[in-house]
């Protein structure tokens, strides 16, 4: 079985941590066929201290089959609180 690529955003080095999508949109152009590759790409276009923006196409060979654009927020990750207990 063949590996799949890493996802391109995971090793990007302007990724600093855990982030949520602020907002999200997105165009389906064309559906894709049974068995072709569908393939991401898309660059992060800007990436300040905390906000991060990015857009994308999926393709198959040239054929555009959805279009997405969005903005994702670095958060601190907080370890959960057990049950029960009050948070601080």
């Amino acid at each position: 079985m063949n590996e799949l690529p890493k996802n391109a955003f995971h090793n990007h080095p302007v990724l600093r941590g855990p982030g949520v999508t602020v907002s999200f949109s997105c165009e389906f152009r064309d559906a894709a066929r049974e068995g072709e590759l569908v393939e991401c790409d898309g660059p992060i276009t800007r990436a300040g201290r905390s906000l991060m923006f990015l857009r994308g196409m999926l393709k198959s060979a040239e054929r555009l089959l959805f279009s997405f654009s969005g903005t994702s927020k670095w958060v601190k990750w907080k370890p959960p609180t057990p049950a029960g207990a009050v948070a601080s």
